[in-house]
């Protein structure tokens, strides 16, 4: 698939799917950046309005020492347009 642009977010709402999980880094970033990619945040708001805002983000990367050393992302990141953001089990740990 090119993007999550190319998805049919009614489509999969009425098909039955609930909500979606998103990956940060090579889904709506580019790895390690804060901003969601150029373009992309049309799809994200069409995903959410889809799925009534049941929509969150994954990172692996966020909470892990050496990418977020403070366990700050992506809670200060803007351009997650504010989805919630569970820390992974054993964040900030090499």
């Amino acid at each position: 698939m090119r993007s999550i642009d190319a998805l049919d977010w009614r489509a999969l709402a009425a098909a039955g799917f609930r909500g979606c999980v998103f990956d940060k880094d090579n889904t709506l970033t580019a790895p390690y950046a804060r901003a969601v990619a150029p373009g992309l945040a049309p799809a994200l708001a069409r995903c959410r309005a889809a799925f009534g805002g049941r929509v969150v983000l994954f990172s692996n990367s966020a909470g892990l020492a050496q990418f977020d050393p403070e366990g700050a992302r992506p809670a200060d990141a803007p351009g997650w347009a504010r989805l919630p953001a569970p820390r992974c089990a054993g964040a900030g740990r090499v």
